[in-house]
This record gives C-alpha cells, structure tokens and sequence, in this order.
C-alpha cells in the first residue's frame, strides 16, 4: 500500500490526525466526507484485536503547496427571449459565469505515512464483520455498498504560511442591430491567510473495500468467501468475494452512492483529486 496514486485535500487544516478524525485506518463512507467515519482501528481504538499493517513514514524536503481550480459557464439567450426584452432586429448575446478557487503556500517539509504492506485476508474480513460496518452496507436491501479506508497522509513537519483565494465573476454582453451594445461585468473576491500549523494534514489516500468486480484485476486483492454476510456460518462458495483496491477516478465514478463532481490536479509531482460538492447516503 506504500505506493499511494491519489490524495485528497482535507476539509481545512485542523486536522492533525492523532484522534478519530483523519487518522490511518479510520473507516469512512466516501472520500468526498472524510469525517463521517463508520469505525476507527489502529492503536488505542475499540478494536485492537484487528491488526493492520505496520505504518511506514518518509519525509519530503521543500514541498509547495499550490491547488488552482476554475469553473465556468457560458449560455446563450434566445433570440425570441431577447426581442422580448430589446427591440430591433437581430440581437447576440453572450453571458459567462466562471468561479476561481486557488490555494497557495510558502516551501515547507512533509511527512508521508503509509501502510508498507498490504491489509491482509485475515483482517480484512474481520473489519466487514463489525457490526457497524454491516448495517451501513447492508442497509439498502439487495444491494451492498463500499466502504473506504483511510491508508495515507501527508503531514506538514513545520509551521508555513498560506493563502486561500475565492473568487466569483459573471459577464454580459448584448449586441446586434441595436443602437448600441451593452457590457456588464461584475467580480468578487475573498482572500483568506493563516498560518498552518505543524502536525496539520495536507492530504490523505484511501483504498476501497468493495465486492469484487467480475473479470477485473487489481493490484491488490484481498479475497473473502464471507462476503458481506452478518456472520461466518453464513458463508458458502458461491458467496460474492471483497477486494481492497487502490482509489482513483474511475473506482469513484464507479460508485454510484455518491454523486461528486470532481478533477485531478498535480501538486509538486503528486496527483490530488479535488471534489466540489456532491450528495450521497
């Protein structure tokens, strides 16, 4: 698991990681709500008869931190809808409506933690026989659900200034054969500096434990005859198998419990997925 392919941004910086929010080994819903955790493992949890792999962690020197994000919308008026408004002839419009949010930073180190081996058959199936785990995926009938493990973070190792710009801006244009052409722009702009502390989490990787998916192979693959059933005397050989499988964006578009919008950027080499909103159970 050390070979992490995504992150995710955390909500804010005020996680640190060392409570039941944000910490390796936590059990969540969905990326997208890091903090609605289901179960969280490890040491010093409810569960210490579940053994996860042991936490490997290097450091990165002189990271920058830097996330640009812009969303845009153009339309077009009907001509019918216009002349009901302009009187003339024929009239073009345009109107654009486009949203910025960036996220910038000062060079600072990080500190990358990671499971240096793979969760494993044993554990696995201990951690779909919780009975937490089992009412949130078993509480659609018929149909299961993943769940995902938080397996990753990347930690600030000192204190490092940062910026956080939103900004909103809509345009208007009315022309054609009128007497004149009419211009609107308006634009807004909110910037937002702390200092984030040392400790602080900058991104986190999860993996997906999920029914496996037939006729496809993944680099890791945690297989269990138990399913997803309430107990092991339930079990036969004909029961579905679960896999733990890396995230990216196909994994989360293949999760139809949640409906996110989302984009990939790279960040000093690393790949982030970015959500900007959704909806899910």
């Amino acid at each position: 698991m050390s070979n992490v392919e995504y992150w995710f941004p955390p909500p804010d910086y005020r996680f640190d990681g060392t409570g039941s929010e944000l910490s390796i080994g936590t059990i969540i819903k969905h990326p997208s709500r890091p903090t609605a955790n289901l179960v969280t493992l490890g040491s010093g949890s409810d569960h210490p008869s579940i053994n996860l792999p042991e936490i490997r962690k290097h450091v990165e020197q002189d990271h920058v931190h830097c996330m640009m994000k812009e969303t845009s919308l153009g339309a077009r008026m009907s001509e019918a809808l216009m002349n009901f408004f302009v009187f003339g002839g024929n009239v073009s419009n345009n109107i654009s409506i486009s949203r910025q949010k960036s996220v910038a930073s000062e060079s600072f180190d990080i500190e990358v933690h990671c499971y240096q081996a793979s969760i494993s058959h044993e554990t696995l199936q201990a951690i779909i026989q919780l009975p937490r785990i089992q009412a949130y995926v078993q509480e659609i009938p018929l149909r299961t659900r993943p769940v995902y493990i938080i397996s990753g973070l990347r930690v600030a190792l000192n204190p490092f200034p940062t910026e956080r710009t939103l900004g909103n801006s809509t345009k208007a244009t009315i022309g054609g054969s009128i007497p004149a052409s009419i211009s609107f722009e308006s634009k807004q702009m909110k910037i937002h500096g702390q200092t984030v502390r040392p400790g602080a989490i900058i991104g986190f990787s999860v993996h997906q434990i999920r029914v496996k998916k037939t006729g496809v192979v993944y680099a890791e693959l945690y297989p269990n005859k138990a399913g997803f059933s309430t107990s092991p005397s339930e079990t036969n050989s004909d029961d579905e198998e679960i896999e733990c499988v890396p995230i990216g964006p196909i994994a989360l578009k293949d999760d139809t419990w949640y409906e996110v919008d989302f984009e990939e950027q790279m960040v000093e080499g690393a790949r982030y997925i970015d959500f900007d909103g959704g909806h899910g159970n």
